[in-house]
């Protein structure tokens, strides 16, 4: 019987560790940060996302506001030119067919 069929979450487990044999114990105690990460990244598997549009999750990236800090606050001038590139490039609207 697996491990989280017998104590059924990560949280049991993790709370009968002194059931456990000595080489058990020291792998959950190395790997609990990534175990706790992965149960997140299944849980995250199961949102209903119909309540939501793509552009929900969209990333506003603010051009202006990085040219005005970087480039005038701090003399980063020749980044100005590369914001300006990426600002065309990403905020221009993607051709998802052919016509």
């Amino acid at each position: 019987m697996g491990l989280i069929q017998k104590y059924h979450t990560i949280e049991k487990l993790y709370e009968s560790l002194p059931e456990l044999t000595k080489h058990t114990k020291e792998l959950l105690k190395t790997q609990k940060e990534d175990a706790f990460f992965a149960k997140k990244m299944i849980q995250l598997s199961f949102l209903e996302l119909n309540d939501y549009q793509l552009s929900d999750f969209s990333f506003s990236f603010q051009y202006e506001k990085f040219a005005e800090v970087l480039c005038k606050k701090y003399g980063f001038t020749s980044l100005e030119k590369v914001l300006l590139d990426l600002k065309k490039k990403y905020e221009q609207p993607v051709q998802l067919g052919l016509f």
